[in-house]
């Protein structure tokens, strides 16, 4: 069971208060996934959407019970078929797939609270009754990329939603800067709705007007530090592949000026020093990743083997 994991019941009463319940009526919401060898973690996220219209999960092949809890949660699942296409395909395909009008994304290592629930139900119901959603900060997030929403009746207001995370790495939330402010769009309109990326650190954009939720998504990360060295290299062979495919170019030198620049932007102008030694340790990580990525491009560069086997160990699991 992942670190950070509440009991059911304590569960059950804040999405009681929250107004929460999974028979309401239609919310126009489908949740798309995608996930690889999530057991222990994915009926969490999928309990925490039970009000959603929807669950599409596209599997990345696991080898445990993944698939088999999303059924039986009520989620439509679709196999990957070899060789895994990464992270953007991934989840393009599980948007492409989801049927309602307003998609929301999330991970399995990853849960929507009760406050958010009722939030997204009550914006979107606000929208379908021709109003703009302003719900305190919700409708100046600024603006996405992409052409306008369209005009007139539900399309007046913002065509996705900006959501504040709360990350919990080795049993520490992230507080005071950094990770505890971060925000990405999860929530928007299917028709507004692009998927940007390769095969890591896929991303997602807005065609239109973009506004902002407050209450948060809950981001268990990592299980443990061998689990987050593992995921770490694994990004790094496929982020290899993608700079290599974009004509990128890497030495030795390089390689440790870029693992000491994220280091250095990370722990100090992104304030995880902040987080103590859970901080220190995460950014020590991920400097060590994009040393690794930098070094397996100098090696392809080489004619060496390096990232060439990417396909085995991907890390192909909640995304990026």
């Amino acid at each position: 069971m992942a670190s950070g994991r509440r009991r059911a019941p304590e569960e059950a009463r804040e999405r009681a208060r929250a107004g929460v319940t999974g028979d309401a009526g239609s919310t126009g919401v489908s949740v798309a996934m995608i996930a690889t060898d999530e057991e222990d973690r994915i009926g969490r996220a999928l309990a925490s959407v039970a009000w959603a219209d929807q669950v599409v999960l596209v599997d990345g092949g696991s080898s445990d019970r993944t698939p088999q809890i999303a059924r039986s949660a009520g989620a439509r699942v679709l196999d990957t078929e070899p060789p895994w296409p990464g992270y953007a395909a991934q989840r393009r395909r599980a948007i492409e797939a989801a049927a309602g009008p307003w998609i929301l994304v999330l991970d399995a290592d990853e849960e929507v609270t009760p406050r958010l629930a009722r939030e997204i139900r009550d914006t979107l119901g606000r929208l379908a009754g021709g109003g703009d959603a302003a719900d305190g900060d919700a409708a100046d997030g600024g603006a996405a990329t992409g052409g306008g929403a369209g005009g007139g009746g539900p399309r007046a207001g913002p065509a996705g939603y900006e959501i504040l995370f709360h990350t919990r790495y080795l049993d520490h939330w992230f507080g005071r800067r950094g990770w505890y402010r971060e925000r990405h769009v999860r929530l928007a309109r299917k028709d507004a709705l692009r998927v940007t990326g390769r095969r890591v650190h896929e991303g997602l954009e807005v065609e239109g007007r973009v506004g902002r939720l407050r209450a948060p998504i809950r981001h268990y990360s990592y299980r443990s530090v061998a689990h987050h060295q593992a995921k770490m290299a694994a990004y790094a062979r496929l982020k290899a592949r993608d700079l290599r495919e974009l004509g990128r170019r890497a030495t030795p030198a390089s390689a440790c000026a870029h693992a000491l620049g994220r280091l250095f932007g990370g722990y100090l102008l992104q304030g995880r020093f902040l987080d103590g030694w859970a901080g220190l340790a995460h950014e020590l990580l991920a400097a060590e990743a994009s040393l690794l990525a930098y070094l397996e491009l100098w090696e392809l560069e080489r004619g060496g083997g390096g990232a060439g086997n990417a396909g085995g160990a991907d890390g192909r699991g909640s995304g990026a």
